[in-house]
């Protein structure tokens, strides 16, 4: 089959499996013969709206079948899809329609408030597509605005191809978290989708038969590499989740039988401190993405996908893990195995290299850096931001401003953001090492540890602590508990706790800069204090 053209392979794949069921979405069932026909209807919609080759669109939707109708129907067309967090609001979302340059957005209903109150600051916006109808009152008098279901039953089902489309034309707009200053638009292409997926599929064993279950918002990466573009490549089935729910996440994935899990270290650890239910382990799945060994074991989920990567350059190692563990292999004791990145896919070189850009020996912490060994199967760099991809992809590697290690059978460790790096006298802190301890306390229910400046050792460790709900802790026993667990020299001098830990929109990333821009602030000393810590 060939791969060089995107339409080719989308409508290859939709006639080899016809009635076989390509999409489940609550009680609706797709077959590949009607994504096939879907996908053509949004390219004639594009077209009909005026969108050309390379021109984007703006995607403001929630989990839907249609949100894979938009990506592979744009594609066609070689119209660019930018996929924006649904939870943006405000000035946050102004920002990110501006900068895609979006001349056409495609936005749900649900969220008519918060995109009619930016909407008179969206200059380069031509036209909108409410989905899926107009909100109420809006019908009947807004010039260039439509609804979805009235494009969609008009259009038609075949595609008269008019523009030539390659695998390396950019194809999907993905915006970065920015938890190091503004959201960037990273450019990705056909060619970079179509490998996360093989490589998704092919390392997880995925088959026609399997059902591959994603409850996380569709804006994500993670979605479309590996629940949209892993099925796909497979041939497999896409079990599309409204949205994730601790306390419902099995009970869909029995209905739905899927095989198939896809989330996120954050939800699992959801999961984790979800009571017992009866049946929780009543279910099919046989793969998780990503591994956790309580996760895995309480859950009796056969085998688990550590991996290392980033929206800039993919999933660009694997690791597997199996039940039952075996102790050999646990680096740093860290059952969450997040840390693990594992060895490096087929399409990259990986190194981990100092400040000046040498590389590193087996175990030495430095910046990971990754280049592709064929074209298009990184991102091709940050859009209208030249400055900023030159400097991330200088010296012929691009720069993830990741910490990390590879050992000495060829395996990468995660160990840090480099911006969220501590180093106490040339020491550096073991930053998620220390934040597993303290979330292992039995009455702290999340964590997130900053760097505080310091004139005299550099930096200094401060401890934000979520605790579970009811509980009462003193800051001197999170002291206690850290010691004998994890380095001196790592123990929080600063703790503070907060009711809720705050976290970015549309990620469930903590806000880590934002903790950290408020210094010392009303937290707990240890020095002023008078605690004493035994050094052993």
């Amino acid at each position: 089959m060939s791969y060089n053209n995107p339409s080719q392979w989308l409508n290859t794949i939709c006639a080899a499996n016809g009635d076989r069921t390509a999409i489940c979405f609550k009680d609706q069932k797709v077959s590949y013969f009607e994504l096939g026909q879907h996908t053509n209807r949004i390219a004639n919609i594009l077209k009909e709206l005026g969108l050309k080759k390379g021109e984007k669109i703006g995607l403001l939707l929630p989990n839907c079948p249609e949100f894979v109708y938009f990506l592979y129907g744009a594609v066609k067309v070689g119209v660019i899809s930018a996929c924006m967090a649904t939870t943006f609001r405000g000035e946050s979302l102004e920002y990110l329609i501006n900068s895609a340059d979006s001349k056409v957005m495609v936005v749900s209903t649900e969220l008519e408030d918060a995109f009619l109150k930016i909407r008179d600051q969206l200059p380069g916006v031509e036209k909108i597509v409410w989905y899926p109808e107009f909100p109420k009152g809006r019908e009947q008098h807004q010039v260039n605005e439509f609804s979805f279901n009235q494009l969609f039953s008009h259009a038609k089902a075949s595609l008269d191809i008019t523009v030539q489309v390659s695998d390396a034309d950019p194809m999907l707009f993905l915006h970065s978290s920015g938890t190091t200053g503004r959201p960037k638009w990273i450019i990705q292409t056909f060619a970079f989708l179509l490998e996360q997926g093989r490589f998704f599929a092919d390392f997880s064993g995925i088959v026609p038969s399997d059902r591959v279950y994603d409850p996380l918002p569709m804006f994500h990466g993670n979605s479309q590499m590996f629940m949209i573009s892993g099925s796909l490549y497979a041939n497999a089935t896409m079990v599309i989740g409204t949205r994730f729910s601790a306390s419902k996440l099995w009970e869909e994935v029995r209905y739905h039988k899927a095989t198939v899990l896809v989330l996120h270290f954050t939800p699992i650890e959801f999961m984790k401190k979800q009571p017992v239910q009866a049946g929780e382990t009543d279910h099919l799945i046989r793969v998780c993405f990503p591994a956790d060994r309580e996760f895995m074991e309480r859950f009796r989920i056969p085998m688990g996908i550590s991996g290392y990567g980033s929206i800039d350059a993919g999933i660009v190692c694997y690791e597997k893990f199996r039940l039952p563990f075996t102790e050999s292999y646990l680096p740093n004791d860290d059952k969450r195995l997040y840390s693990v990145g594992g060895y490096p896919n087929r399409n990259v070189e990986i190194a981990v290299v100092d400040k000046e850009g040498r590389a590193l020996p087996p175990g030495k912490v430095g910046e990971i850096v990754v280049r592709g060994l064929k074209p298009h199967v990184i991102s091709e760099g940050y859009y209208n931001r030249s400055e900023k991809t030159l400097d991330a992809f200088r010296n012929f590697w691009f720069h993830t401003n990741d910490m990390g290690f590879i050992d000495r059978e060829g395996r990468l460790h995660y160990s840090h953001r480099s911006a969220e790096g501590i180093n106490i006298k040339g020491e550096w802190v073991d930053v998620p090492g220390l934040e597993n301890v303290i979330r292992a306390h039995p009455k702290a229910l999340d964590c997130v540890v900053v760097r505080i400046k310091d004139e005299m050792v550099g930096s200094e460790v401060k401890a934000w602590i979520e605790l579970r709900e009811g509980e009462v802790l003193k800051e001197e026993e999170i002291v206690a508990w850290c010691e004998g667990k994890i380095a001196h020299y790592m123990i929080p001098r600063y703790v503070e706790f907060i009711p809720e830990l705050p976290r970015l929109a549309g990620t469930e990333k903590v806000a880590r800069f934002a903790l950290e821009a408020q210094g010392v602030g009303n937290s707990w000393d240890r020095e002023k204090a008078g605690y004493k810590l035994v050094r052993s």
